[in-house]
Order: structure tokens, then sequence, then C-alpha cells
């Protein structure tokens, strides 16, 4: 085997194992995501509909972005009611909230 065949070879085969490295990690965003639920439990304050749980997730797409969800006890809202809810968010760490969204 020649030398410029095996130094092609082997550039071939390092980065076929850091695809395969890449490919095989976890998703990041997939593990870092932070759930609360509600430690009352479902349908804990009479005639209101609150939360099951909120969900922060710190790693997305860019380093600025972050996404949030949570879950309503109940599935439906009957009439013209809906289920509104608001996310607050301390950035400058001094507990108190600086945006709502």
């Amino acid at each position: 085997m020649s030398a410029r065949l095996a130094l092609a070879l082997g550039i071939w085969c390092a980065v076929a194992a850091i695809l395969l490295g890449v490919a095989a990690s976890p998703t990041p965003s997939l593990a870092a995501v932070q759930c609360t639920p509600d430690l009352q439990g479902a349908m804990d304050e009479p005639g209101q509909k609150d939360l099951t749980r909120f969900c922060f997730d710190p790693v997305a797409a860019a380093p600025f972005d972050f996404v949030v969800s949570w879950n309503w006890d109940a599935a439906t809202f009957p009439g013209n009611n809906s289920g509104d809810a608001c996310a607050l968010f301390d950035t400058d760490m001094d507990g108190n909230a600086n945006f709502a969204l």
C-alpha cells in the first residue's frame, strides 16, 4: 500500500469515527429539560384551571434561545374560555422578574 493511499484511508477512518461519535451522542436539549410538577396535584384549586407542570429548556438552537412549556390540569376549556399562562424570568438573578412572556 502506498503512503498516499494509507494517509487517505487514515483520514477517511478518522472522519467516519468523528461523524459516528456525533451521531451517536445524545441531544443536549433533550437531556437539559427541567420540569417542575404541581406539588399539590391535579385540580387542587376548586373552580380554577391550573398547571400540572412547567418545563424550561435552556439549551436550544442558540445561546440566547430557550423553550418553555406547560401542561394543564384540564384537557378542554368549555365555551369561550381559554387557558392562559405567563412565564416570569429573572435575568439579573436578584429574585425579581425582569420579563414576562
